[in-house]
């Protein structure tokens, strides 16, 4: 009875090991089958994701669109240039057009004024660097770090990214293109022609009038509608007379010292004595800059040209004129020669612009080496880096580049839009003899109040 009950024990056990071992079995199955099905499902999602997205991707870059452009750099030498810009991005981006509008720099004022107060902005804009940025800033895009966290971008465009002039309360708002170093461009063959060296000093220039009066040409070209130019020549004074002048004139800015001190007042009466000596023409506030100024200048008209910028180095060599670069002539002797420096063509963006990724792409573009390459075969001077082995062709910009820097270099701008504004309404008046040099820095005094 024992033993038939162990033969039974030893069947039941073998009976379940086979149950067990069967059950294992079609497990192991299952698991393969289900892995296989899992595999395939997610090979086959992820196959169609990618297509999506690559469809998605294609899609958005045959998407047409037209960025428009405002700015006013209406100089022969940019028109070309961008030109040249425009055809070489559409290589890569057939999809994309350019409506660049360019006007002149007193209309542009007021153009984008409307345009930012009616939020009818172009994908991409020039705001000038300065007091129209400080107003304006709460609408444009903050670049800060778009720019920094590009490595590619943030080295082509260096530290020029993180300069006053594209700043704002520590903030990037202008992806700067091109720089500047603002003095005076005289013509060489006039001062040979009159027996006349380089002006040193005003009073040299003042000494110009008789002698080339006789053949109706002034010492200086003579286009005060854009008011600034005449803003420039109160300031570099400033800088001449005051080794610190940026931080007295944020001083003032910000009305820490009052703008009627001895400074300020000796540079207001080197602009007057000017004037009042006939070293510019009489009809100089009806005449604009980068029209009338630059006519002068190329017809042989006034024997320098203020303010004279890199900007205009391609058109001054284009007319065949061979001229020098120097830094505006000294209020006095022992003053100090300095050029106004700054980015001069900067672009801005806003949040809500519908194309925005494509701007960025493009403002990115414009900071690139070939794009630089561009701008210095045309004259301008490129705000980033100019590639190795790309010479600079233009003698008169490669002067300014080479020589500039031994000079001090100093910030133009004002950063106020009260103080601004009393800067040109006042200046004006004050140039015409319509009001004394006290009234007139009292009333910027009284602006920012």
């Amino acid at each position: 009875m024992k033993k038939i009950f162990l033969m039974f024990l030893v069947v039941a056990l073998i009976t379940s090991l086979v149950m067990i071992l069967s059950f294992a079995g079609c497990k192991t199955k299952t698991v393969a089958e289900t892995t296989v099905a899992e595999t395939t499902a997610a090979e086959t999602t992820t196959a169609e994701t990618a297509v999506a997205e690559t469809t998605a991707v294609e899609t958005t870059a045959a998407k047409p669109v037209t960025l428009t452009i405002w700015d006013w750099q209406n100089v022969e030498n940019y028109l070309k240039a961008f030109d040249e810009i425009f055809a070489l991005y559409k290589k890569d981006h057939p999809n994309v057009d350019f409506d660049h509008k360019v006007v002149t720099s007193t209309d542009y004022m007021q153009m984008l004024k409307a345009a930012i107060t009616g939020n009818e902005l172009p994908q991409i804009f020039e705001v000038w660097t300065g007091m129209q940025m400080a107003d304006y800033h709460s609408a444009l895009l903050d670049l800060t770090d778009i720019i920094l966290k590009d490595p590619e971008w943030s080295d082509w465009v260096g530290k020029q990214a993180s300069q006053l002039d594209v700043q704002f309360e520590g903030k990037t708002y202008l992806v700067p293109i091109d720089m500047w170093d603002v003095g005076v461009y005289c013509n060489n063959k006039i001062l040979n022609d009159y027996s006349l060296k380089l002006p040193n000093t005003i009073d040299d220039l003042i000494n110009m009038v008789p002698v080339l009066g006789v053949d109706n040409i002034k010492p200086l070209s003579s286009n005060f509608q854009d008011v600034w130019t005449a803003q420039f020549i109160f300031t570099v004074f400033i800088h001449q007379l005051e080794p610190k002048g940026t931080e007295m004139q944020m001083q003032a800015e910000k009305g820490e010292i009052s703008w009627n001190n001895p400074t300020f007042v000796e540079a207001c009466e080197g602009i007057k004595k000017m004037w009042d000596k006939n070293v510019f023409r009489k009809d100089a506030f009806a005449r604009a800059y980068n029209i009338d100024g630059i006519a002068e200048f190329t017809d042989k008209k006034c024997m320098g040209l203020w303010a004279g910028g890199d900007w205009y180095t391609g058109t001054v060599v284009d007319a065949g004129i061979d001229a020098t670069a120097i830094p505006f002539p000294l209020i006095k002797e022992g003053a100090t020669p300095t050029y106004l420096a700054s980015n001069g063509l900067a672009y801005a963006t806003y949040p809500e612009n519908p194309d925005l990724q494509v701007s960025l792409d493009f403002m990115k573009f414009l900071s690139s080496p070939e794009v630089s390459k561009i701008f210095v075969e045309n004259s301008i001077h490129p705000a980033a880096k100019v590639p190795e082995g790309v010479e600079i062709k233009n003698p008169l910009l490669k002067q300014i580049i080479s020589t500039a820097s031994n000079y001090r270099e100093a910030n133009p701008w004002v950063y106020n839009s009260k103080v601004s504004t009393a800067i040109t309404d006042g200046l004006a008046n004050y140039i015409l003899g319509k009001i004394t040099v006290e009234e007139f820095l009292n009333s910027i005094d009284k602006a920012m109040k």
